[in-house]
């Protein structure tokens, strides 16, 4: 059938197409949505029309299939199998025609259904079949990436003639086969999806037996030094004398240097300042010392105490020291 005959039958079914409407509509006024799918389903008509008119084949194809799910007539697949058999998917347009042939019933002329009838026969010789042999079940199978079912199929899968590429997929793993069918032709693709590999063996290596080392010798216990409280309280204490004299001398700087800035300031006031300064300076200066020369008492007398009585020495024999302050300065006195 040549492309301005196909036209012509195009333009004369599309324009019967939604005439006739459902055997429901006969007993049932139309719902609102019922009467606007079909404008719509009019309208895309229309516009398919006019695309097939230009030689848009795939756009106006695509207009009538929407046409036909918005209002669906076994015209329209007239329509469909017209355009399908003019882009080459014969498989499609095939089934459109034995579709229309099926859902027209009586309502198809007998000179159309010759007609039908006629391209079906022409469509059939440029049609293959394929059984499709895949070695597991469940698998999705698919035709120029397009699916025909999953495996075991019962029935062979119609295809175009030429190269058509088979691929068979189940859990991430494919089989894939390109084969070349000429119309008419029945042929039979196998198709072996690899195994799931099983996760590698690893051999468990024989427990090694170690022998257990010998326990080591322990080493003799480090003799526990009394701690001498009695010093460490004592340079506590002049620890703190000296942050709370070196603060009260701070303070009186301050009050000293405020003074001097301050006008009208008597020199007596100043004086007084000057020696407060003075003393809190020296008394800080001397618990300084006194907390430095505690501490290291407190730390001899530690280092020297002995831990636990010896064999053969003398436990009467200790260390003793006595820190005294005086007016000149701190005394250290003992025996150690």
């Amino acid at each position: 059938m040549s492309q301005g005959m196909h036209r012509g039958a195009l333009a004369f079914v599309v324009a019967v197409s939604l005439v006739a409407a459902p055997t429901s509509s006969l007993f049932a006024k139309p719902t609102a949505a019922e009467d606007a799918a079909k404008a719509e389903a009019r309208a895309r008509i229309e516009k398919g029309k006019q695309l097939y008119a230009e030689g848009a084949f795939e756009a106006a194809l695509v207009e009538f299939q929407r046409a036909y799910e918005l209002a669906p007539s076994y015209k329209i697949l007239y329509n469909v199998a017209l355009i399908e058999q003019q882009l080459n998917d014969f498989v499609a347009s095939l089934r459109a025609y034995e579709r229309y042939l099926k859902d027209g019933g009586k309502d198809v002329t007998a000179a159309r259904r010759a007609e039908v009838e006629k391209s079906i026969a022409t469509l059939q010789q440029s049609i293959a079949s394929v059984m499709v042999k895949v070695n597991v079940d469940g698998a999705d199978v698919t035709v120029d990436d397009v699916s025909v079912g999953k495996s075991p199929l019962a029935d062979a899968v119609l295809v175009n003639a030429g190269k058509r590429r088979i691929v068979a997929t189940k859990d991430g793993r494919s089989a894939t086969k390109v084969v070349s069918v000429a119309g008419t032709d029945k042929t039979t693709v196998t198709l072996e999806v690899p195994a799931e590999e099983a996760p590698p063996v690893v051999a468990t290596p024989a427990p090694t037996i170690t022998p257990s080392p010998a326990a080591p010798t322990p080493e003799p216990a480090s003799p526990k030094r009394p701690i001498p409280w009695i010093g460490v309280a004592v340079t506590g204490a002049f620890a703190a004398g000296t942050i709370l004299t070196g603060v009260l001398a701070l303070h009186a700087s301050s009050t000293l240097k405020s003074d001097r800035d301050t006008l009208g300031t008597s020199r007596g006031a100043l004086d007084d300042d000057q020696s407060s300064v003075k003393r809190w300076s020296i008394t800080s200066d001397v618990l300084l010392a006194a907390t430095a020369v505690s501490a290291g008492v407190t730390l001899v007398v530690w280092l020297k105490s002995p831990g636990e009585a010896q064999p053969g020495s003398d436990a009467s024999a200790s260390t003793s020291a006595r820190l005294t302050l005086t007016p000149r300065g701190v005394v250290l006195a003992g025996t150690f």
